[in-house]
């Protein structure tokens, strides 16, 4: 529903722009008049990167103040300062006068998503120079894999049942998961390239018991993905940094394929060959290979593999040891974890090597995984691919048809061989 349509002035004479907010939310009462446009800009900033999964392991929408600047105005501080106030979202801070991370309050979350049209001619004109940079940057990002994938999620569409399934959900996930939701019906599949190579779309924002209600051309989907991805991919960067292994890969990095050996290798090189043993990146290679790098150290920390696999990411890959005090200063707070110390035994020189790698910015590892995983799913194994069946992917996994799985597994398989490393995949599908 479009909560109100100008028949005249900017918005009717230059085009429309419409914003996704919460119904029920009175965004005029909690700014100044002139400001309320702006909010509802940022606040659809975070839900439509929420629905997209394009948040971070807490929750927090990271957006770049200068973006900001510009998109809301002069008054934007103000503005956002209002809306924390108000308790209508939260703020993380990322990296001081850069980003900082924003997350909707948990009552803001839970109402229904409506259109709204945009009717302020200073935000108009604001909000279509920032889209207007935002198409700029996606195009530079953007290759021709993106271009494929885009076509092969026309062929998405939702069972009405799912709707049933959302509203079930708890307070906090039901407005961006019907935002998602929405979006497949209405057919917007545009995806948005992050800076990683990781792609958005409002499939990868679907929660995993909503995905057995999506079908590909009218079939039910399946997935092949990669058994603990980052610990996997970790492994593979190590072994590749050190210089590889007749049984695992090739003494000079994956064949031929020099801008992936670039990318991966050159940040690694110093720290691996100062912390990490032979020994161990062998035992996360076969753990790798086996798909039971999680429950190995599960069965080591007496933990659920799913704590393990929740903590690995934000206690081990990407811990935040310094934080900001009321006062604005950095201050070191290395609080403890179970899953950090059982990781650290395991493997002491990874664990090293991860916390000198991560010394300025702990996002640093966790990005470089990301950006091997989007040129490993997308860049080889999704290419090969198109023009064969019709898939779609989520970051470490690619989804298909149910019939079709064999096919991707395959496209795996003969990725692996070429590369000349191994990593336990596993298929999965739903009745």
């Amino acid at each position: 529903m479009v909560t109100n349509l100008p028949r005249k002035g900017p918005a009717a004479k230059r085009g429309r722009i419409e914003l996704t907010v919460p119904a029920g939310l009175d965004v005029a009462a909690l700014v100044k008049p002139n400001d309320a446009d702006s909010a509802r800009a940022m606040v659809s900033t975070i839900i439509n990167k929420t629905a997209c999964r394009d948040i971070d392991e807490r929750g927090f929408a990271r957006l770049y103040s200068p973006y900001l600047r510009k998109m809301m105005g002069p008054r934007y501080a103000a503005t956002i300062r209002a809306l924390l106030d108000q308790g209508i979202m939260h703020r993380a801070p990322y990296r001081e006068g850069l980003s900082s991370g924003y997350r909707l309050a948990e009552d803001v979350l839970a109402l229904e998503p409506q259109r709204y049209l945009v009717v302020n001619p200073d935000t108009l004109e604001r909000l279509r120079k920032c889209w207007s940079d935002v198409d700029r940057e996606q195009a530079r990002r953007r290759k021709p894999i993106h271009d494929d994938l885009e076509r092969s999620m026309q062929g998405l569409t939702v069972l009405p049942g799912i709707d049933a399934k959302v509203a079930e959900k708890e307070r906090p996930a039901r407005l961006c998961q019907r935002l998602a939701v929405d979006k497949i019906r209405r057919r917007q599949f545009r995806l948005m390239v992050g800076g990683t190579g990781r792609v958005f779309s409002p499939f990868s924002g679907l929660s995993r018991d909503l995905r057995p209600f999506v079908r590909l051309d009218v079939e039910p989907l399946g997935c092949v993905d990669i058994s603990a991805s980052q610990p996997s991919l970790l492994a593979v960067v190590l072994s590749l940094a050190r210089g590889g292994d007749s049984a695992n890969s090739p003494s000079n990095g994956p064949k031929g394929l020099t801008t992936y050996k670039h990318t991966l290798l050159a940040p690694c090189l110093p720290a691996c060959s100062s912390f990490v043993s032979d020994c161990e990146i062998d035992s996360l290679l076969s753990l790798s290979k086996s798909g039971c790098f999680y429950n190995h150290v599960a069965f080591a920390a007496s933990a659920s593999r799913e704590f393990v696999k929740k903590r690995f990411l934000v206690d081990v890959l990407a811990k935040r040891i310094w934080r900001r005090d009321r006062s604005g200063r950095l201050v070191r707070r290395d609080y403890p974890s179970g899953v950090e110390d059982t990781f650290r035994e395991l493997f002491p020189g990874v664990w090293a090597f991860i916390r000198d790698f991560n010394a300025q910015d702990n996002g640093a590892l966790i990005r470089l995984l990301q950006s091997a995983e989007a040129w490993l799913v997308l860049e080889q194994v999704a290419r090969r691919l198109v023009g064969r069946i019709p898939f779609v992917t989520l970051h470490d996994a690619i989804f298909a048809r149910q019939r079709d799985l064999d096919t991707v597994k395959a496209a795996f398989d003969a990725t692996f061989e070429d590369l000349g490393f191994r990593i336990h995949t596993k298929p999965e599908s739903w009745g």
